[in-house]
């Protein structure tokens, strides 16, 4: 079922007779006309119908070629069982109104889930924004060099920011040894640039008595980040943010180290 939009002040005249949609009128007096009130063609309303000592709650859409209005949903009526549309007499007036129904759980303190396998439209709670590197393109890394992975941009609003960086040895030849493995949520490509303190992921491994990388091959290394809570300035445009990898590491032989990996975000609020 769509969304009732809402509007205020919108309540007109119908000269609809029995069950049929409604033919809207000019505005009671003291009201508007669903036109003037800012209903466009094809909106969805929940709307009230009092004739006389009858009564009806339902859902419709405005048609502004008429005008007129749809009785497609009936919430709660005086007619049959409480539920049928009323008989109407010609004289009745019509307004835009809140149903309970347009209420998420009765205001119980819970918004229901979607029952949708989507996402949220952009600018609305639950957008979601995601980036990714898959293993079949994974990105060469050299040691001690920063390299970017993945991106998305953000747009204005709270984000929070998630990702999985997947570091990847290529055996060709040799085993390489790591002493240090680092992954972050950076404001600049190929940089070790943190957005936020909680906004990175590291792992050492040291020889105490040589020096030299204690960790030797590592097939692959999943390094989780997150979540960590991006703020986007309104009236500034659009926030690139990088998944970003620093290692270093000794190749020992003809092997090769690379890395893949996702960041995703999603508006909380």
């Amino acid at each position: 079922m769509a969304l009732s939009k809402l509007y205020n002040l919108a309540k007109v005249e119908t000269a609809t007779t029995g069950t049929s949609d409604l033919a809207l009128g000019d505005a009671v007096a003291g009201f508007l006309t669903f036109a003037e009130a800012g209903v466009e063609d094809g909106d969805t309303v929940s709307y009230g119908i009092v004739d006389g000592d009858q009564r009806e709650v339902g859902q419709g859409v405005f048609d502004s070629s008429g005008p007129t209005l749809t009785r497609a949903t009936i919430y709660r009526s005086t007619g049959a069982g409480n539920t049928a549309k009323i008989t109407l007499s010609g004289t009745a007036e019509v307004h835009i109104c809140q149903a309970a129904e347009d209420m998420p759980a009765n205001l119980a303190g819970q918004l229901p889930r979607t029952g949708d396998d989507d996402d949220a439209a952009d600018g609305r709670l639950g957008q979601y924004i995601s980036g990714s590197l898959a293993t079949g393109s994974a990105t060469i890394l050299t040691s001690g060099a920063a390299k970017t992975v993945a991106f998305i941009d953000l747009p204005p609003g709270d984000w929070d920011v998630r990702a999985t960086l997947i570091l990847k040895q290529n055996a060709s030849g040799g085993t390489p040894t790591f002493a240090f493995m680092y992954g972050a949520l950076s404001t600049a490509d190929n940089a070790n640039t943190p957005v936020a303190d909680d906004a990175i992921v590291g792992v050492g491994w040291n020889d105490n008595a040589s020096g030299v990388p204690a960790l030797k091959g590592i097939g692959t290394m999943p390094l989780p980040m997150g979540p960590t809570r991006v703020t986007v300035p309104a009236g500034g445009g659009d926030v690139r943010i990088y998944l970003v990898t620093l290692c270093v590491f000794m190749l020992n032989g003809g092997t090769s180290v690379s890395a893949y990996g996702k960041l995703s975000a999603r508006s909380p609020r």
